[in-house]
């Protein structure tokens, strides 16, 4: 059987410069496309990473963090699944919450990684919508606190393009995030799998 695990660099859209990833499914390979970006199996300090990320009308986006950099699958911190009608649904900590999020339109994900106060900040275009332990993992609220991957899979439906990535080191996440006691925190409800704000 034919079989894909790479990505595409496309001219066909970008948002800065020429070219960006697209992830693509096709349900005429055995394997879909599956991007792991290693990024070191980090315990310690504060990391802000960013991406543009493009989803077509009609199409569907996903990626998750993983916590181990060479041994993909082996535990899911948390995953967001962009689905095909503009509603994205983030699952961590036995948890879920959900957000709307532009289609046919560049737009930004941003995740604020501190990995010395245990906490995670998600924003969406600049908007911050959810925080969470970065100790936690998809199914339970307790795990090792490490950062080792991000991966962008073909799930069905997929097709969305990434552009701009970039992760940064910094020491300044109190400064920047004043208020982020207001931020949504996902967590698990003891009656169901559905977002408690608290």
């Amino acid at each position: 059987a034919n079989t894909s695990l790479d990505a595409d660099v496309t001219a066909s859209i970008a948002s800065d410069g020429g070219k960006s990833l697209k992830i693509e499914r096709n349900d005429l390979l055995s394997d879909q496309t599956d991007v792991i970006l290693k990024l070191g199996d980090l315990n310690i300090g504060t990391y802000d990473i960013e991406w543009k990320m493009y989803i077509p009308n009609g199409k569907a986006g996903y990626f998750n963090i993983q916590k181990f950099q060479n041994n993909p699958g082996a535990e899911t911190a948390a995953q967001i699944i962009f689905g095909t009608q503009g509603v994205a649904t983030l699952q961590v900590g036995g948890g879920r919450g959900s957000f709307t999020y532009p289609r046919s339109s560049w737009f930004t994900i941003r995740l604020i990684y501190d990995l010395d106060t245990d906490e995670v900040l998600l924003y969406v275009n600049n908007t911050a919508l959810f925080r969470w332990a970065a100790s936690s993992k998809v199914s339970s609220a307790a795990s090792i606190k490490q950062l080792g991957a991000i991966d962008f899979y073909a799930i069905e439906n997929a097709l969305y393009f990434i552009d701009e990535f970039c992760i940064a080191q910094t020491d300044n996440l109190a400064n920047e995030v004043e208020n982020r006691s207001n931020i949504p925190t996902v967590h698990p409800n003891t009656n169901s799998d559905f977002l408690l704000k608290s």
